[in-house]
Order: C-alpha cells, then structure tokens, then sequence
C-alpha cells in the first residue's frame, strides 16, 4: 500500500510505503527487504533516534546503499521547524 502526504506537504514529493509483515514470524519488529539499490536516493533520520540506532542505519547505508545521502533531522531552536543536515 502507497501513500502520499497531505497535499499541503505536496512539494515534497514524498511517498511512504506500508507492507503489512502478516506471513513473517515474530521477531524484533523490523524486516529488511531486498529491493534494488537505485530505489534508494536518500535517507532521512529522526531527531529523536538514538545514537545505536543511527549508527546501525547508518552501516546498513554505506553497505548496501552507498550512493544514497543521509541526512540527519535537527530542531530548531528559534522556531517551529525541522532542519536536516547531511550525515
């Protein structure tokens, strides 16, 4: 299942992708796809994500995805706004 944001977020251009894990077997709640490199040009993380976590993603991009950018999330602080900066 596809989905766009809201159409006030349009410029964008983002889509997010839902695929509901019902014939995987429980496990530590996450499941990595094989989908070709080239689907990947970028990857956003959280300003909330902890250091292991960013760390792991992280790895995971320079091994399977190194063409691809990393940016990183940051609040700012004189305003009511998300900043990403490139990792």
């Amino acid at each position: 299942m596809a989905f766009t944001k809201h159409s006030d977020w349009a410029y964008e251009k983002e889509w997010r992708v839902h695929m509901p894990l019902l014939n995987e077997p429980p496990g530590d709640g996450y499941t990595l796809l094989n989908e070709h490199p080239s689907v990947f040009g970028a990857v956003y993380l959280g300003c909330r994500m902890t250091n292991e976590d960013r760390g792991r993603v992280l790895e995971a991009v320079v091994e399977h995805i190194p063409h691809a950018q990393a940016f990183q999330a940051k609040r700012s602080d004189a305003s009511f706004d998300i900043a990403f900066e490139e990792v």
